[in-house]
């Protein structure tokens, strides 16, 4: 049997002791969810940020890291915990942003990998963090590390 990840697997959270909050519950989805992503970027669009609550700011955000979800509960979680949404900004770019930078790199780079990372993965991840340590580093910046890495370069993938 396999111990590959397929796509449609839900993400890791970015978070420890948030992986509940992103999933739907078994059953009926909320009925909020119904165009809900569409009904907000058209309400943010038309209004601006302030036309739109902090956690439904985040939940704009959310959308994109993780699809096909319901982010709403860990838009609102996250919120709780770090105060407002220019809280939990700061605590990201300043005191956690290498563990932010370094949670990416692993994710994107056992994602990208289709397996869980190991041990002798550790040089890779530490060389990719800080290569994107500056301020001014991007999202390209990160692919374009994952992919030109060792184990990336080096991985062969078989087609079922």
């Amino acid at each position: 049997m396999s111990n590959v990840k397929a796509f449609h697997e839900a993400p890791l959270p970015l978070f420890e002791g948030l992986e509940a909050l992103t999933e739907l519950s078994a059953g009926k989805t909320p009925s909020y969810l119904k165009d809900h992503r569409k009904r907000l970027r058209e309400r943010f669009n038309a209004g601006g940020p302030d036309a739109v609550a902090d956690y439904e700011l985040l939940e704009l955000l959310l959308f994109r890291a993780i699809p096909r979800q319901d982010v709403k509960p860990l838009a609102r979680r996250l919120l709780e915990t770090f105060g407002d949404f220019n809280g939990l900004r700061t605590i990201l770019v300043t005191s956690q942003r290498e563990r932010v930078v370094r949670t990416m790199v692993e994710r994107t780079l056992a994602y990208a990998l289709c397996r869980k990372l190991e041990y002798y993965d550790r040089p890779t991840i530490d060389s990719i963090v800080s290569q994107l340590k500056s301020n001014s580093a991007t999202f390209h910046d990160l692919f374009i590390a994952v992919a030109t890495s060792l184990p990336f370069t080096k991985t062969t993938f078989r087609s079922n």
